[in-house]
């Protein structure tokens, strides 16, 4: 799959499997690369992505066009890799198949953004958000790219809203759960569709779709936020990825930066050109979206989640109770409900 034009001939290879991937979604691996002693090649680690090794899961994910999705999602962003993106050094796609690999860069030498993200860094991916949805806002290429998740049940991930109330029970039994949160969950219960119906209406761009600390990583200089993972991908309501984003950070400095984070990300799609989305209505979309994600955290709470690789399952329930714990921060209590 190297360029020989760039990659001279790899001799041995060396692949660790690497955790906290899905493993009912994709492998993950670390490859390192011998050479011809002396030889200049752009990396000697590598990570290969490649399908799920259970056939089933494998092929499910291959119909609904995971890892085509990524690898278009990689060669759409070219300009942003060994920046905001890692260096896409090989990649194959069977069409027949629905099956694709990739090797990109390594950026185990970044920082990962760890289980919270600070206000600063938040900033930071704001401003890289921004940017990155003012460039696809309303695009029809991107309208007509059937490789995209679209906005149905997008921050459900696919589930039917009957799955919250029985995902909110499980949830609403827990001790940390307070008042301010038990009013939101027992509210959604019966307006899930109407928040899931309204948020579908929201202006469309590309969005990651999946903007939780697990899926960003830093690079030392320039100090930039690298998005990974771009297999859940669509062409949605931006909110979405704010939304997420702000909701894994820690409640109190939600808190106190809430409103200025919202501002700042309005004011640079504003300056980007985007006139036609008033604060307004982006600040509706935002608090619609908070509750979606909220929802789809219920639903894959234990024991929904429970027959997930136990690393994964301990990933969803850090998100739940970070979740959780932000949205009873600052989640509006008189808010209007659809």
């Amino acid at each position: 799959m190297l360029d020989p034009d760039f990659w001279p001939r790899v001799e041995a290879v060396r692949a660790i499997r690497l955790p906290g991937a899905n493993p009912k979604v994709t492998q993950v691996y670390r490859a390192h690369l011998s050479f011809h002693s002396g030889a200049d090649v752009p990396a000697r680690t590598v990570i290969v992505k490649i399908p799920a090794e259970d056939p089933d899961h494998r092929g499910r994910h291959a119909a609904g066009r995971v890892y085509e999705r990524e690898i278009a999602v990689y060669k759409l962003l070219r300009t942003a890799h060994g920046s905001s993106l890692a260096w896409l050094y090989a990649a194959a796609y069977d069409e027949s198949s629905g099956m694709g690999a990739m090797v990109i860069e390594d950026l185990g030498a970044a920082d990962p953004s760890g289980g919270l993200v600070p206000p600063g860094s938040a900033g930071e991916v704001v401003s890289y958000l921004a940017l990155l949805h003012a460039a696809f806002w309303e695009s029809s290429e991107l309208a007509a790219a059937g490789w995209l998740r679209g906005t149905k049940h997008l921050d459900l991930w696919g589930d039917p809203p009957g799955l919250y109330p029985p995902g909110w029970r499980r949830v609403s039994k827990r001790r940390d759960v307070g008042d301010r949160l038990h009013r939101i969950g027992d509210a959604l219960v019966t307006r899930l569709p109407a928040v899931l119906a309204e948020l579908e209406r929201r202006p469309r761009t590309l969005v990651h779709a999946d903007l939780h600390p697990g899926n960003l990583m830093w690079r030392h200089e320039p100090h930039l936020p690298v998005v990974i993972d771009w297999q859940g991908a669509a062409f949605a309501g931006c909110t979405s990825d704010v939304a997420k984003l702000f909701l894994h950070m820690r409640p109190e400095e939600l808190a106190l930066h809430e409103e200025r984070l919202m501002e700042r990300y309005h004011g640079l799609i504003e300056q980007a050109g985007i006139a036609s989305y008033p604060y307004g209505r982006f600040e509706r979309d935002y608090r619609l979206a908070q509750a979606a994600i909220f929802a789809n955290y219920a639903i894959i709470s234990p024991p929904m989640g429970a027959h997930v690789d136990l690393a994964i399952e301990a990933s969803m329930a850090r998100s739940l109770r970070a979740v959780s714990a932000a949205m009873d921060a600052v989640f509006p209590v008189d808010f209007d409900w659809p």
